[in-house]
């Protein structure tokens, strides 16, 4: 997507600064792409950083604590190898998902930890279609926010917050059980 003129604009500079770092392409929900900026030599974001992306747990008590708009930040971040990883956090309306997956390691070939990272970004387009489509029909109550991580470093886990008696975990299963407890409602 380019902006008018033919001049790049922010989803070519992440589309092209992935793929020079051999990583896929996330889904980017087209009304943060233009407010899609580079915050620093290994990340792109729609907001200011704040912590390192690293930091899973801050960028998730924010979005459960409500302290923060809708937002997009992709990058890499941790120290050295075997805790290096790509980071995508994604707060959209009522879904904040936070995958971090490990893109430095030892044991596994880059092609293997890219194919990976291409494999949940595919579930994140479809969990997040799944959540504006229960939004939209009004399947999803308002102020309820599903909150979902994925992380080669703390596992998977999911819950909603919002909704009568608190949060409540969802089952395991990260993405997809998210997804099929979206299409339930």
């Amino acid at each position: 997507m380019s902006a008018a003129g033919g001049s790049p604009g922010p989803l070519d500079g992440l589309t092209t600064w992935l793929t020079e770092h051999g990583a896929p392409v996330p889904p980017v929900p087209p009304e943060l792409a233009p407010r899609l900026t580079q915050r620093n030599p290994a990340t792109f974001a729609t907001r200011d950083l704040g912590q390192s992306p690293y930091r899973l747990g801050w960028f998730q008590a924010e979005a459960e604590a409500g302290e923060t708009g809708d937002y997009l930040l992709v990058g890499f971040a941790g120290h050295g190898l075997e805790s290096k990883a790509l980071h995508y956090y994604l707060v959209h309306g009522p879904l904040a998902l936070f995958i971090q997956s490990l893109w430095d390691s030892a044991s596994e070939p880059r092609e293997a930890l890219a194919a990976r990272a291409a494999a949940r970004f595919a579930a994140a387009s479809r969990l997040l279609d799944a959540a504006e489509r229960a939004r939209r029909e009004g399947r999803l109550g308002s102020g309820v926010r599903l909150v979902v991580v994925v992380s080669d470093f703390s596992g998977e886990h999911w819950k909603i917050l919002g909704q009568e008696g608190g949060a409540r975990y969802g089952p395991p299963g990260g993405m997809a059980a998210a997804e099929a407890w979206l299409q339930s409602l």
